[in-house]
């Protein structure tokens, strides 16, 4: 019931996502069925739908399909930022993020932070998916990353697809008397 998803989050943490397993091809009476004897399911999924929490997978699709939608269901909003050095991705990146609610990460930090410098693309990449995994924010803004077409493949394939890829472009005078000052 809405009672017991308001004390787990009161006692236990926040939720971020409810999945719900539709049977989209239930008819009508035996939904009516349904409806009686998981009211208390229906009341949690209305609650968290003002929130914008809920995924809803269609349970008639093949196995891949939902296995699909499953996995694009729990991880975040994925959106990549990237272009040259001085182009103002971290100014633009870190107002963005703070507008929408979205958490931002810094490629090259988490590199660093993970002692990941000598790695090759692909672990890198499936070290940064691993951190996506752990990732508690629905959205969040990846800067300068991918860094080239094997990274930017690997997590597509293994990941997901990005929202949204934003590169700034700026002229090459501009970058340089940026990066002197």
């Amino acid at each position: 019931t809405a009672d017991q998803a308001i004390n787990f989050e009161q006692n236990v943490c926040e939720c971020q996502t409810v999945i719900y397993f539709e049977d989209q091809n239930t008819g009508e009476e035996e939904k009516e069925e349904n409806d009686a004897a998981n009211s208390g399911i229906h009341e949690v999924i209305e609650k968290y739908k003002l929130f914008g929490k809920v995924r809803v997978i269609n349970s008639n699709q093949s196995f891949d399909d939902v296995y699909r939608d499953t996995k694009s269901a729990i991880m975040p909003e994925v959106f990549f930022m990237i272009g040259p050095k001085a182009s103002g991705k971290t100014t633009i990146g870190a107002q963005l993020a703070e507008r929408t609610n979205m958490t931002h990460l810094k490629f090259e930090d988490f590199v660093k932070k993970h002692s990941l410098q000598n790695a090759d693309d692909e672990e890198v990449t499936f070290a940064l998916i691993k951190n996506l995994l752990d990732e508690v924010s629905p959205r969040i803004l990846i800067e300068i990353f991918p860094q080239n077409l094997v990274q930017a493949k690997c997590f597509i394939r293994n990941c997901t697809s990005p929202e949204r890829v934003f590169y700034c472009r700026c002229s090459k005078d501009t970058c340089q008397e940026r990066m002197i000052t």
